[in-house]
């Protein structure tokens, strides 16, 4: 797969909350949402963010019956492809790493990769942006 160092964080994105919302961890659909939704003139959000927290912490009591608030799941004990999608958006994550490092920028993403399945990981290719 040849993505776009844009293109790449984007699919991460998604990868990391398909992965985080079987672990419970709905805080994270509002964090992420709440990063489009910040009026810099006013300092503040375009939503009650308060509000937008407790309804997803009323949808994941639901899903998630006996977890206490401040707990969730580990991704080591959720579905197959809840950490086949965590395996991927780390290979993005290490690849865009690597592409980072070989124009120059430094980066903290070294090492191995800690992987979760024996899935085969993708082939990716972070290109330039296009002009």
């Amino acid at each position: 797969m040849e993505l776009t160092q844009e293109q790449a964080y984007v699919v991460m994105d998604a990868l990391e909350l398909y992965s985080r919302i079987h672990m419970g961890q709905f805080e994270n659909i509002e964090f992420m949402l709440s990063l489009d939704r910040f009026n810099k003139k006013t300092n503040m959000h375009t939503y009650n963010r308060d509000l937008a927290k407790e309804h997803l912490m009323e949808a994941r009591d639901v899903l998630f019956e006996g977890l206490s608030r401040n707990a969730y799941v580990g991704i080591i004990a959720t579905n197959r492809r809840s950490q086949i999608s965590w395996d991927v958006y780390q290979k993005i994550r290490y690849d865009i790493s690597d592409y980072k490092n070989m124009n120059g920028e430094h980066t903290a993403t070294y090492g191995e990769l800690f992987r979760l399945t024996d899935e085969p990981l993708p082939k990716i290719t972070i290109t330039e942006e296009p002009q």
